[in-house]
């Protein structure tokens, strides 16, 4: 049992150098996401704009929403709020007091989603599960101000192996299956033309997107290779413990790297933001 449970933990570790290249650019994600919402602070965040406070709570709002957010309607106060969430999200791209900067990036992203929800996405979801689930990760332990403060100096890397870590593992692999398990049309599972369909939304398109989506080959392929890595890449990342430790890293290095080349795909071919971030 103890050899079976050491072989689990080296399997589902991270290395602190890759958690403080995570918390860099979730940092860096929430700072510019800060920047973007100022140029609509008005019409998405105040009295005057398209969903005031006394609607949203009265019509719209649960009896749990929780937000700071609405104990002001002025433009003022949500531009305040707005770049105090920025600044902390630079103390955590920077690493200053980790810990205490990532609880307040949780605090402020789910007060300001509570605000008006109307405009965000998946990506906003999925932002604030991970941003509580890392104030109980050391990602501030290596590369970061903090280690400067102490005087690590450069501080030798170490691999995590906790409940929380393993947690993290199991909220990537919730992310795509249940992605998968939701793309019931035939159009993911049989005709194999959604991304035909989805580039033809002109609006969201570039002009990669515009190119590539003239060769049907090259949409079915890709819709393939998409419903596939969904339903595959997380039961690998889950059971990939059981092949040879020799065969570990660059297997789980393929299912990273498969992964950012889905999400690489779709910042080439649609304006959507930063949802593929």
């Amino acid at each position: 049992m103890k050899s079976f449970m050491e072989r689990l933990g080296s399997w589902f570790s991270l290395d602190t150098r890759s958690l403080a290249l995570a918390r860099m650019g979730f940092g860096v994600c929430v700072l510019l996401d800060m920047l973007i919402r100022l140029t609509n602070v008005e019409q998405h965040y105040t009295d005057i704009g398209l969903i005031p406070r006394s609607v949203f709570v009265s019509d719209f709002a649960f009896p749990w929403s929780f937000s700071l957010h609405l104990a002001n309607g002025t433009a003022a106060f949500a531009i305040f709020m707005l770049s105090l969430h920025a600044f902390f999200a630079l103390m955590l791209a920077v690493g200053l007091h980790t810990r205490f900067s990532t609880a307040m990036v949780a605090l402020l992203t789910t007060s300001l989603h509570n605000r008006n929800w109307f405009i965000e996405n998946g990506g906003d979801d999925i932002l604030r599960a991970i941003m509580i689930l890392m104030i109980f990760i050391p990602w501030g332990e290596v590369w970061s101000v903090d280690q400067w403060r102490k005087g690590d100096g450069a501080r030798e890397a170490r691999s995590l192996s906790n409940s929380w870590v393993w947690t993290v593992f199991l909220q990537v692999f919730c992310i795509y299956y249940l992605s998968y398990l939701t793309k019931t049309s035939p159009i993911w599972r049989s005709e194999f033309t959604a991304l035909f369909y989805a580039l033809h939304l002109d609006v969201f398109t570039t002009g990669f997107g515009h190119w590539v989506r003239q060769y049907d080959v090259l949409m079915t392929g890709a819709t393939c290779f998409t419903i596939i890595l969904e339903w595959m890449g997380p039961v690998a990342l889950v059971l990939g413990w059981v092949l040879k430790r020799t065969w570990w890293k660059a297997f789980r290095l393929l299912i990273v790297l498969s992964f950012w080349g889905l999400h690489g795909g779709i910042i080439a071919t649609m304006y959507i933001g930063l949802f593929p971030y």
